[in-house]
């Protein structure tokens, strides 16, 4: 069994023991003290004493603290909420992947436009599908179910999805009919499955689901993992464990600045915490890995632009040229502090938001960098906009959106792209966490659903629909 425990309500015993001991000691050593004074004796004359002390008395008052000595130390215990992993075979896994009747959304993640067709990922989950061609009325056309998937690209009506630690190519050029082909296996290092030595994925073992519970744990006893302190992993079991039709011209779709996959003609890049891959695409379903590179912890996204792929970490912006497509040449990189960091990039300038919150991001930016890109060897800092929790960021023409969490959608004036001007906030949306502006309509997503604003006319942007959650 492997479970993630979360701590609750501390709870101490003792307590009481230990007042009480307090208690005993402190009159045993007021009355000794007394003695000393009155009689100017020492300690020793105090027990020679008999007629003034009675001996069956001192013997209690000496011996009855050490029945509480077991108590000098608290014994500690959390009450810990326990998730208790549901394992399926990676293979049963697979054949229950494809398109299905749509469902509700709960914890909406990153999102992808396609044409008239809007994308959002429901974390772990899969993927909603809708039909955008009316943004001010969307209709749900289904669920593609992708256990384990986090990010997609598409490219030529080929959909390109994670799933753990594996690539799924999915056709969508009939949505209804959409469902994984092929599988490239172990191609992902933080995709949260372990094939071990295993090649057959009826032998691999994957959590699908959590059945929670509540228990008590001695403090002693568990182990925190480093994501998370406040909590704990424990594992009692020997299973792997995951600690949680081509066109006449190239047809790709559009992530947000939080995407971690991204295609640049025939090719499919994809980021992990500390590797960047290329694959090569010629062949649709059939992609090939064309090489990996370690780029060093805590990378976060990928954004393409012209012949570039700008990777953001949670330490700085990298820069790689694509003049080999299938070797990403590192050209430049931008250092700043510690802090989660999307990055887009237009012309001769680059907009890196940072973000303190929690253990991944670290650090406590919060703030949106302009960066000089036109020598890309050497990146350096134009502008520094203070902001409250920049997540995603997006540009179309003189307008640069940017979600800045509770505070809402941002839109600045870029018309001198270096030294953006803020003409605009949207409040009211929960935490903005991604925006795509595209065509006069800009989606953003939040914890509360996915918003579609009309900004054709600048002077007055205007909502034009939400798909709720649930």
């Amino acid at each position: 069994m492997t479970a993630i425990w979360h701590p609750l309500v501390p709870v101490y015993s003792c307590r009481l023991n230990n007042l009480f001991y307090s208690f005993i000691s402190i009159r045993f050593f007021t009355l000794r003290r007394a003695t000393e004074r009155l009689h100017n004796l020492s300690a020793f004359k105090f027990l020679l004493m008999p007629t003034r002390v009675n001996p069956v008395q001192l013997l209690v008052l000496l011996c009855f603290p050490l029945l509480f000595t077991s108590c000098l130390k608290d014994e500690c215990r959390n009450k810990f909420t326990i998730y208790q992993p549901v394992y399926k075979s990676l293979s049963s896994v697979r054949k229950e992947m494809g398109f299905t009747q749509a469902r509700k959304m709960e914890r909406p993640g990153k999102i992808y436009q396609y044409g008239a067709y809007l994308l959002v990922n429901e974390l772990w989950k899969g993927i909603h599908v809708f039909d955008n061609t009316n943004p001010a009325s969307p209709r749900k056309l289904g669920f593609i179910n992708i256990l384990g998937n986090v990010d997609i690209a598409i490219r030529n009506n080929v959909l390109y999805a994670d799933s753990y630690s594996d690539l799924a190519v999915i056709p969508v050029s009939n949505w209804t009919e959409a469902k994984p082909v092929t599988f490239r296996n172990k191609v992902f290092n933080d995709g949260f499955v372990s094939w071990g030595n295993q090649t057959n994925p009826d032998s691999v073992q994957v959590i699908v689901d959590y059945v929670e519970r509540d228990t008590i744990v001695d403090c002693a006893t568990y182990t925190t993992w480093s994501r998370c302190p406040n909590c704990m992993v424990a594992d009692a079991g020997g299973r792997p464990v995951f600690v949680n039709a081509a066109a006449a011209a190239p047809v790709n779709g559009v992530g947000g600045s939080m995407a971690r996959f991204t295609m640049v003609n025939d090719y499919l890049y994809t980021v992990t915490q500390s590797e960047l891959s290329a694959f090569q695409v010629t062949d649709p379903l059939n992609p090939v890995k064309s090489s990996t590179q370690n780029l060093g912890w805590g990378i976060e996204t990928i954004y393409p632009f012209q012949n570039k792929l700008f990777v953001g970490s949670n330490t700085g912006m990298f820069i790689f040229d694509l003049g080999n497509p299938a070797t990403p040449a590192r050209q430049g990189a931008f250092s700043h502090v510690r802090s989660c960091d999307p990055v887009i990039a237009d012309g001769f300038t680059a907009y890196v938001t940072l973000r303190s919150g929690g253990t991944m991001c670290g650090g406590t930016s919060n703030q949106m960098d302009v960066i000089n890109i036109n020598n890309l060897q050497t990146p350096f800092l134009v502008k520094t906009i203070a902001l409250q929790n920049p997540h995603g960021l997006s540009k179309d023409g003189n307008r640069l959106f940017v979600c800045d969490g509770l505070a809402g959608l941002k839109i600045f004036d870029v018309q001198d792209e270096r030294d953006p001007k803020l003409v605009q906030t949207i409040g009211g949306l929960g935490t903005t966490y991604d925006v795509i502006a595209q065509d006069k309509i800009a989606l953003v997503v939040s914890d509360q659903g996915i918003f579609q604003f009309d900004y054709s006319n600048l002077q007055a942007i205007k909502q034009i629909s939400k798909i709720n959650l649930n």
